[in-house]
């Protein structure tokens, strides 16, 4: 049974209290993201809806909302950061001007010496 849930769900303690400020503060608080651990101890990625139900007086009820696990979403939006940044160092030190076209008009990437020619810095030049 969870008694105490900033300290026997949140896996980053400051980011329950944050959560329960924000919600004080402001009684609604959407996708709110965070890492939670699991009855087992896995840490997982969670995107939290919550708002506060408050009585006639005005005094909090209870919490009511949506849990959504993100994990997978985590995973994959780290594994593109990773793959991206492979690619900038394989890439983007390739002395000469080149462009890596991936179709009309949009390229997937560049070396140094041409984003210096174009005055783009950015590795995802699209249309």
């Amino acid at each position: 049974m969870i008694t105490d849930s900033v300290n026997q769900v949140w896996l980053d303690r400051m980011s329950g209290r944050r959560f329960l400020q924000m919600l004080e503060q402001h009684e609604t608080v959407r996708g709110f993201e965070c890492q939670w651990k699991r009855k087992d101890g896995e840490a997982i990625w969670v995107s939290l809806s919550s708002r506060k139900v408050c009585g006639k007086d005005g005094g909090a009820l209870y919490v009511e909302g949506f849990i959504e696990d993100i994990t997978e979403r985590k995973r994959m939006q780290d594994a593109l950061r990773k793959s991206e940044e492979q690619f900038e160092r394989y890439f983007g030190a390739v002395p000469s001007p080149r462009c890596w076209p991936k179709s009309r008009m949009r390229a997937i990437g560049s070396s140094m010496p041409m984003r210096r020619l174009n005055g783009s810095l950015a590795i995802g030049v699209r249309k």
